[in-house]
């Protein structure tokens, strides 16, 4: 078999979607053909794709909105907004500081009363997924907007969310390099980041995570190598992992060994992986519209 660089999107028990080079579609499909394994091209030209999604990105500082996708500082400037104005129940703390020395915020929405649950919500963790991050903020929108108002199983309990839990990688992704994955640490070699998604400390290393430092999937050094999963894990701190009744993770493509296993291994048992696809992609491959969620329970 030829070897060819492949970016592998999603992998289940029966489907395996990858991105590669347009030269090599009639050596895949060759190979494909000849081991009897069915195919079918779901994005013709990715780059078209990236392009067209290009004009919904904020490419200024403007006020976050549901329409575009919005740059860091603006969303780190949205979640202050939210403290300001709801000071009794919204808290915007920073949990850790990147390789490039970007902080890491997560807001804190609560009643303030003592002895609520614990719900912790991260997205971004890839920094290419951008839906993920606006799919968060909109859920920060819907929340604290309305607070008083929300049924008793949203007030009575403490939200921990973390929209954007890789910067460096977000950013970078937006500015420089749309399928930019991992974080921006600086490695020895001629490749840089880490997958911070493979940096727990559940399945690290095993199916669905590479060795190679110029993987997409490369799980980094050791396990919480990387100040972003450091962060993650040092929540402990903040609330006792075992006080958590749900985890959920927002991504737009499915993975295993991420974070979500390492909080139901913690004791979180309503541990969540929710992945959403952008409209685009979605009328697209026919895949409709919605969330697929993955769980633990």
């Amino acid at each position: 078999m030829k070897d060819i660089n492949v970016d592998i999107w999603h992998v289940d028990d029966r489907n395996i979607d990858f991105l590669l080079n347009g030269n090599d579609t009639g050596y895949w499909k060759s190979f494909l053909e000849s081991q009897n394994i069915s195919h079918t091209v779901l994005i013709d030209d990715v780059q078209k794709a990236i392009e067209k999604e290009a004009a919904l990105k904020i490419s200024g500082s403007r006020k976050v909105n549901w329409d575009s996708y919005a740059q860091l500082a603006d969303i780190y400037a949205y979640l202050k907004s939210k403290a300001d104005a709801h000071p009794k129940n919204c808290i915007l703390r920073t949990i850790g500081k990147t390789n490039q020395n970007k902080e890491i915020k997560m807001l804190k929405v609560t009643n303030g009363k003592i002895g609520n649950g614990a719900v912790l919500i991260e997205a971004g963790m890839h920094g290419r997924e951008w839906l993920g991050v606006s799919s968060l903020l909109y859920f920060v929108e819907t929340i604290t907007s309305n607070f008083n108002t929300q049924p008793g199983y949203i007030r009575h309990k403490d939200w921990y969310i973390i929209p954007v839990a890789n910067p460096d990688g977000y950013e970078y992704s937006m500015n420089k390099d749309r399928l930019w994955r991992k974080n921006r640490r600086r490695l020895s070699g001629q490749c840089d980041g880490v997958d911070v998604s493979r940096n727990f400390d559940a399945f690290w290393g095993s199916k669905g995570a590479s060795p190679d430092t110029c993987a997409n999937n490369y799980f980094g050094p050791y396990v919480f190598s990387e100040k972003e999963s450091i962060a993650i894990r040092a929540m402990n701190g903040v609330h006792k992992m075992r006080n958590y009744k749900f985890n959920m993770n927002i991504k737009s493509i499915r993975g295993s060994g991420m974070a979500v296993d390492w909080a139901y291994q913690q004791g979180i048992q309503h541990s969540y992986l929710i992945e959403s696809r952008s409209r685009y992609f979605q009328v697209d491959l026919g895949l409709g519209l919605g969330f697929r969620t993955i769980t633990h329970c």
